[in-house]
C-alpha cells in the first residue's frame, strides 16, 4: 500500500482483489531444529566444498567469494548472513523433494551474483530474515534465482536491475529495472528440518499386528 512511480507492469489486471495474509513463520521452531545439529559460538565462514545443516550460529555467517557448498538442513543465524561475489549454493539431494532454509535474525546481504541450484527432486532454498528493518538486501544487478525471499517483519530491498523469482515482505523497496520471473513450482514447496528430523526402523522393534 502506497505510491508507485515510474514502474511498468505487464500481465493481467485484477481489480477488487482482497488482501491476503502473509504466510506464517515459526522462527522458534526452526531455531530449535537448527540447534539439533552443529552449534557455532561466534562468527562462521563456510568452508569451500562443505555440506552444512542443521547448523546454529550465534554470530555472523559469511560466504566467501566463489565459495561452493551445499545445504542439507536448516541454518539459523543470530547475526547477519553475508554472501560474497559469485558463490554457488546447492540444495543437497538428501532432502528429497523438500527444500531447506537459511534464517537470519538480522540482515541477509548479497554480492554481485549468486548461483543457487535446486536438488535433483526440485527442493528449493528459502532465505528468511526476521529483522524489523532492512532484512534482505539484493544489490544492483544481482540475481537471486531459484530461492524465494521472505521478510515477515521488515523491508526487502531490491537494487537497480536486481532479479528474483518470488518474495514476500512487510515492506518492499524496488529499484529501477528489477525483474521478477515467478516460478510456479513454489506454490507447493515444502521444507525439511534436515537429517535430524528423519526416522528409521530400529532392528527388533517392528511387529505386525
Amino acid at each position: 500500500v502506497g505510491s508507485i512511480t515510474n514502474l511498468i507492469v505487464s500481465g493481467t489486471k485484477t481489480t477488487g482483489a482482497a488482501p491476503i495474509s502473509m504466510p506464517t513463520f515459526d522462527a522458534a521452531f526452526w531455531k530449535a531444529q537448527a540447534q539439533l545439529g552443529t552449534t557455532i559460538n561466534g562468527n562462521y565462514t563456510v568452508p569451500n566444498g562443505s555440506s552444512i545443516g542443521p547448523l546454529y550460529v550465534t554470530g555472523n555467517f559469511t560466504v566467501g567469494n566463489s565459495a561452493n557448498f551445499s545445504v542439507q538442513g536448516p541454518v539459523y543465524v543470530n547475526g547477519d548472513i553475508t554472501f560474497g561475489n559469485s558463490p554457488i549454493i546447492t540444495v543437497n539431494n538428501n532432502t528429497g523433494s523438500n527444500g531447506v532454509m537459511m534464517v537470519s535474525q538480522k540482515k541477509i546481504v548479497f554480492g554481485n551474483s549468486i548461483t543457487i541450484t535446486n536438488n535433483n527432486q526440485g527442493g528449493h532454498l528459502l532465505l528468511v530474515s526476521t529483522s524489523t528493518s532492512d532484512g534482505i538486501v539484493v544489490g544492483n544487478s544481482a540475481g537471486v534465482i531459484n530461492a524465494p525471499l521472505y521478510v515477515p517483519f521488515g523491508n526487502l530491498v531490491l537494487g537497480n536491475s536486481a532479479r528474483a523469482i518470488a518474495f514476500t515482505a512487510k515492506k518492499i523497496t524496488i529499484g529501477n529495472g528489477t525483474v521478477l520471473n515467478f516460478d510456479s513450482s513454489l506454490i507447493n514447496a515444502t521444507y525439511t528440518s534436515g537429517p535430524t528430523g528423519a526416522w528409521q526402523l530400529e532392528k527388533g522393534s517392528y511387529q505386525e499386528y
